[in-house]
């Protein structure tokens, strides 16, 4: 799932977030600006918090300020991922494929653990 929080600035949303994924339990991931920062910088962020909350099934959120977005592409990006999921061409070809086949398996144990868990709840006579 996803979600935004915007309000005005000064009205405690960042402590909000910050409280919220805290007592969910969640990593808190942001971005740390430097003069420069650009899109280079800006990529490998965006693949780290999307390895780390798909590939590495962490529970994640993902907290950026105003001031953070130095170029309309980091919006542009971000709708993306909360539109489709994906940004193209985040990933060379190498990478996605190595992120496919883990998600793969994931999605083997994923299916396994359910399979396990509704022979629970059926009767076999």
């Amino acid at each position: 799932s996803s979600g935004i929080n915007a309000e005005y600035g000064g009205s405690g949303r960042q402590s909000c977030a910050r409280l919220a994924t805290h007592m969910a339990d969640y990593e808190l991931f942001q971005i740390e600006i430097s003069r420069q920062y650009g899109m280079a910088e800006w990529r490998d962020d965006i693949r780290r918090l999307l390895k780390k909350a798909g590939y590495d099934g962490k529970p994640t959120v993902f907290l950026m300020n105003d001031n953070q977005i130095k170029s309309e592409s980091f919006l542009e990006d971000i709708n993306m991922i909360l539109n489709s999921g994906d940004i193209p061409n985040l990933y060379e070809p190498d990478e996605r494929g190595e992120i496919l086949e883990k998600m793969q398996q994931v999605a083997t144990e994923n299916r396994a653990r359910q399979t396990q868990r509704k022979k629970l709840f059926i009767k076999v006579d």
